[in-house]
């Protein structure tokens, strides 16, 4: 007895699993969110440097002249930099956006798919094959492999697996005695040939000129596809960018985020020279504690201005639905959160605007968190090292580092740039494809 699952009548199919929507939220909440992280995290950041701006001279009194008061700051930076990251971690995992999702992931480039008719087989390298051929399909089981034999007597070719005709023995070859005639061995007499058919010739194969018919003239590749190359892509067949290496998507966002803190340090050089101030930022001294002070507190500073400002307020505010034309209320927020704790540069402060709204459109654009980090990261331990080293060596440390990112920021600009027009020409060319197709079909 057959048991069939049956489903009884007047009752529909059930219905698809609803895909799961993203979880939207208000912007008063968003913004709770985000302050409930930053108080903590920064107000007493954002105090201390009101306290400086109303009185510079009190930075003199930091300074770091032994590894007592260095372990005080970098214990400092830590735990407001695991305040940070504690709290952006659990408003994060309440959206639905967990730490890997904040901080984002290098895009593996896909892997080259071998054209039609294989790398090596059918009737090119290419998926366009050569001039006026067609490309075959593979076989069941991949491409064939070249059969493998070996030479019997008289030229004979056997392949392995097959039993080829009976072999005639050849005659012994001997050295001859001394004195006695040479030994010859006998030469078989060759099989007689089919005669000549005097018939019409058989028919071509497709893609080749018959018998007697004058040579097809093809256009030859004009490209790369010379000296057993790849024949493609032919002059005139546009090509889509592939994706980029890993490295080169880290080191896009790296030095685009580097060359907005070099932006803010700019703007404080412009004010100071100006204006003949100097900043209020606070003077810890020469100390060669500050190396290791540099390390640890870049690092901190790092991971927690970019994961609150960078990280938290952008997904927090995108899941509120500022995106598309409500985008800039994100550039806004961020703005508005970082000038506080940089009030003791004074008016140079409004320097910060330059690299949080860099960090915020790299962030938006490629989704990684890494390489802002640390790009941030390392301008503050540079900044410690050149308060360690003479002040000519810092100034040189600084003006390399503002060098290099320059180069990398026009190399980055050329290669983007030269991805783009080729996008559009890969799209130009595929519109004008599907017009001619459809234009042929009707």
């Amino acid at each position: 007895m057959e048991i069939e699952d049956r489903i009884p009548e007047g009752v529909g199919a059930p219905a698809a699993a609803a895909t799961r929507q993203p979880q939207r939220i208000g912007l008063p909440r968003a913004l709770g969110e985000i302050l409930a992280v930053y108080v903590p995290s920064f107000g007493l950041g954002v105090f201390t440097a009101l306290v400086l701006l109303a009185n510079p001279s009190l930075g003199n009194n930091d300074e770091i002249t032994g590894w007592l008061p260095a372990l005080e700051e970098i214990l400092q930076y830590v735990m407001q930099a695991s305040v940070t990251i504690f709290g952006v971690a659990f408003f994060c995992s309440q959206r639905g956006v967990t730490l890997p999702m904040l901080f984002g992931k290098l895009k593996r480039p896909p892997e080259q798919a071998p054209p039609a008719g294989g790398w090596y087989g059918g009737y090119g390298y290419s998926p366009y094959g050569y001039p006026g051929q067609v490309p075959q399909p593979l076989p069941e089981g991949g491409p064939q492999q070249p059969p493998t034999g070996q030479w019997g007597a008289w030229g004979q070719w056997t392949q392995q697996g097959q039993a080829g005709p009976p072999q005639q023995p050849s005659a012994p070859q001997q050295a001859p005695q001394w004195g006695e005639p040479e030994q010859t061995a006998p030469i078989p007499a060759p099989a007689p040939t089919a005669p000549l058919s005097a018939g019409p010739p058989a028919p071509a194969a497709p893609g080749v000129p018959a018998w007697g018919a004058p040579p097809q003239q093809h256009p030859v590749p004009t490209a790369y596809g010379f000296g057993g190359g790849d024949p493609a892509p032919f002059a005139g067949v546009p090509q889509p960018p592939q994706e980029r290496s890993r490295g080169w998507q880290f080191t896009r966002a790296y030095f685009v985020s580097m060359a907005g803190v070099l932006g803010f340090l700019i703007s404080v050089i412009i004010y100071s020279n100006v204006t003949n101030q100097t900043t209020g930022a606070p003077d810890q001294g020469s100390s060669p504690w500050l190396v290791l002070v540099g390390l640890f507190v870049a690092l901190a500073a790092g991971f927690g201005e970019e994961m609150l400002i960078t990280g938290l307020v952008t997904n927090a505010l995108e899941k509120a639905g500022m995106t598309g034309n409500r985008a800039w209320v994100i550039y806004l927020v961020a703005i508005c959160l970082r000038i506080p704790f940089h009030l003791y540069y004074g008016w140079a402060s409004l320097g910060v605007i330059i690299f949080t709204m860099v960090n915020i459109w790299v962030y938006r654009r490629w989704r990684l968190l890494w390489p802002i980090i640390l790009a941030h990261a390392t301008y503050d331990f540079f900044e410690y090292l050149g308060s360690v080293v003479p002040t000519a060596a810092g100034g040189l440390l600084i003006l390399a580092l503002a060098f290099g990112t320059l180069v990398m920021v026009v190399v980055i600009v050329s290669v983007e740039n030269s991805d783009r027009v080729a996008r559009r020409r890969y799209a130009r060319f595929t519109e004008e494809q599907a017009l001619v197709q459809n234009a042929a079909a009707a």
